[in-house]
């Protein structure tokens, strides 16, 4: 079999609930592999050539408080200014920044998009550029119909929350910049629902809650009718893989499940 180079990865924050995630089910790729495992029959399976090399190699920043190891880590950058990130950026193949938890990785997500996107003719190789936003860019959207959702071939119709203009502005400009040269700088946007799974973050005060048993019931916040976007962190991982792997025609993915639950029903 052939030998296939792994294609190199930067994350931002892997020390973070999601990144660290996402870096995690891509370290676990290999070569050959199914994108979607439960797509593919054993048969199928069985017949397509393996070769268990790693598909990706996965290099990543980290905070100062981090002390966890990550062995399937490549790389870890601790205090790099913006010319030597600007230089471990090139190095790689696919770069992803994700910026659905913490509102300080804004402004260096769009100078990293925009330093990569001003090197562009200087690549020795095509170039990826994933933005992770979320779906408070479409939280104050109308519908056309109440009952047809909302689906990413309409992303252009979306309203952000107030709160997360900043998040929709950068998405904006990230897809406006993978149209200057998409052969040599493919840009996408995972807008990511709320996330959970493997550890939790956003739903781990309610986790905690429960598991305390100091309260009498958890607290629901609003009237918990409303619908809330949720998404496994592995799907979501998954959603990347697939970008990565295929590069998909459109530029703009909405990642959410199916589930359709009210924050109520996520609560029980």
């Amino acid at each position: 079999m052939e030998k296939v180079t792994p294609k190199r990865v930067f994350i931002n924050n892997i020390d973070s609930y999601a990144s660290k995630c996402v870096a995690k089910f891509l370290c676990e790729c290999v070569v050959g592999a199914a994108v979607d495992p439960d797509a593919v029959t054993e048969e199928e399976e069985e017949r397509k050539p393996h070769s268990g090399a790693p598909a990706f190699q996965v290099v990543g920043t980290v905070s100062d408080t981090c002390d966890e190891d990550r062995p399937h880590v490549l790389e870890e950058y601790k205090h790099l200014n913006r010319e030597e990130l600007l230089s471990k950026l090139m190095d790689c193949d696919v770069v992803i920044y994700n910026i659905t938890q913490h509102a300080e990785q804004l402004e260096e997500a769009c100078w990293a998009a925009s330093a990569l996107h001003n090197k562009m003719e200087g690549f020795s190789r095509a170039k990826m550029f994933i933005l992770v936003s979320t779906v408070m860019t479409w939280a104050c959207s109308k519908p056309v119909d109440p009952d047809v959702p909302f689906t990413d071939e309409i992303f252009w119709r979306r309203r952000a929350h107030p709160s997360f203009k900043q998040h929709m502005d950068l998405e904006k400009m990230v897809v406006k910049m993978g149209k200057t040269n998409r052969t040599m700088f493919s840009t996408y946007v995972v807008a990511s629902g709320l996330q959970y799974g493997l550890g939790e973050q956003l739903f781990h005060f309610f986790f905690k809650t429960s598991w305390l048993g100091q309260e009498q019931e958890i607290p629901v916040f609003g009237d918990g009718i409303n619908i809330v976007p949720t998404i496994h962190i592995r799907d979501l991982a998954s959603v990347i893989q697939n970008v990565i792997e295929h590069q998909p025609k459109p530029y703009y993915l909405l990642a959410v499940d199916s589930s359709n639950n009210t924050m109520e029903e996520i609560l029980k």
